[in-house]
């Protein structure tokens, strides 16, 4: 597992600041003080010189790259090394490794960058504008960089991008078309059109408090998500390819499943049938029963509809579950990073499994109704033996994705 997040890139230091219930959060100035629009909230990722992680990669080219393909590649190098897949030996066959690392927004930057220069001439804009604005190239880049040359390709479904990422990667390999596969998500979306776009469309935070409180999944005070940035990759593998080279097995990808709510372009179908099915469709996947389910870590952003339309779908798949189940949203605290959201709480959540410490959902002082019979983990980790986790993942255009981890004990 390799992040670039808010709290930096050790994964073990990432969890251990969320289990505290640390908040990343805090105000920020995106426009400029001659123009100034609404006061705005993230959570920007500790800013990681790529040179650390990839010291060949040639200055000039570290210049032009989007920041959401340096993220990808600092994330990769980490899953890799990890993974202690790399250096790789002469035995690994990269034409049966690839990369599946969606981004929902793509080179964003580029492209406010381009536009901006469009101001001087029209031939000031950048031979790059296009390698490094659209969305595959985050994967592309990765796979160039180590040699890998079997599936590549780019999935982008908003937020639910990297959780789609993993299940297609998953299915890539039972399909035996690699023995294994970087995947996840990259966003680098906190410029002035991310921040323009979803203020119009009403879905960011109009908190009025400390910036740490801006984000409040399930609480009634919410009132929209909070943006970050950054990536998150795993490295996903064949059984039998794993324990061929000795590999440390984290956790076992048992099921998944994604469904379309084709319902609304934003808005979430609040009879919430689809997201249902999806978490329905992830247990059968991996032929487990919903009491055997520990922990889930929520998609929950903080808006409004969304976080009812999850909770009312949570409800139905786990009646019954009341008193086994633990759920959470970590966004509270490190905020939503969009088409890398999926990937990173993943992590969280496998950490969460392997550990038996569950993270908090901070900032929950008045729980919504249709939360009332669930535990919520409302402000303090909580400890707890677990089998299996769910992540869930949820998008603008109506994709929903479940995801189940199950603690890997040998066979």
């Amino acid at each position: 597992m390799g992040t670039v997040s808010p709290y930096g890139c050790n994964t073990e230091e990432v969890f251990e600041q969320i289990l505290q219930g640390v908040s990343a959060i805090q105000e920020l100035q995106i426009f400029p003080p001659e123009k100034p629009f609404k006061r705005t909230f993230g959570a920007p990722p500790v800013d990681v010189p790529i040179e650390q992680y990839l010291p060949q990669v040639e200055k000039k080219e570290i210049r032009r790259l989007d920041p959401f393909m340096k993220y990808a590649l600092i994330a990769s190098q980490i899953a890799l090394e990890n993974a202690s897949l790399f250096p790789f030996e002469e035995g690994i066959d990269k034409t049966r490794g690839g990369v599946l690392i969606g981004s929902g927004m793509g080179g964003l930057t580029t492209i406010e960058n381009n536009m901006y220069a469009t101001i001087d001439g029209y031939n000031k804009v950048s031979p790059f504008f296009i390698a490094h604005s659209i969305v595959n190239m985050a994967g592309a880049r990765v796979a160039i960089e180590y040699g890998l040359k079997g599936p590549c390709f780019d999935i982008s479904t908003a937020c639910a991008t990297s959780s789609n990422a993993l299940l297609a990667a998953k299915e890539q390999i039972e399909w035996g078309k690699a023995d294994f596969i970087l995947a996840g998500g990259t966003e680098a979306a906190m410029g002035i059109p991310g921040y323009l776009g979803f203020f119009a469309c009403r879905a960011l935070s109009h908190w009025n408090g400390d910036p740490a409180g801006a984000s409040r999944p399930f609480d009634k005070e919410r009132s929209g998500f909070v943006m970050s940035s950054g990536a998150a990759v795993l490295v996903l593998e064949s059984y039998e390819h794993a324990v061929k080279r000795g590999a440390k097995i984290l956790a076992e990808f048992a099921g998944g499943a994604t469904t379309c709510d084709a319902f609304d372009v934003v808005l979430p179908d609040l009879k919430a049938s689809s997201a249902i099915r999806a978490m329905q469709l992830a247990l059968e996947d991996a032929s487990m029963k919903p009491q055997e389910i520990g922990y889930i870590n929520a998609h929950a952003t903080s808006t409004f509809q969304g976080d009812i339309s999850e909770m009312l779908a949570i409800a139905t798949v786990f009646k019954g579950c009341e008193n086994t189940l633990n759920v959470s949203a970590t966004k509270s605290m490190h905020g939503h990073s969009l088409g890398a959201s999926g990937a990173f709480e993943s992590i969280l959540a496998i950490m969460a499994l392997n550990s038996g410490r569950i993270p908090p959902t901070i900032n929950l002082d008045a729980p919504i109704d249709e939360a009332k019979d669930f535990d919520l983990t409302a402000n303090l980790a909580a400890q707890k033996e677990m089998h299996a986790v769910m992540k869930n993942s949820f998008g603008f255009g109506g994709h929903n994705v479940s995801l189940v981890f199950k603690k890997y004990e040998g066979k």
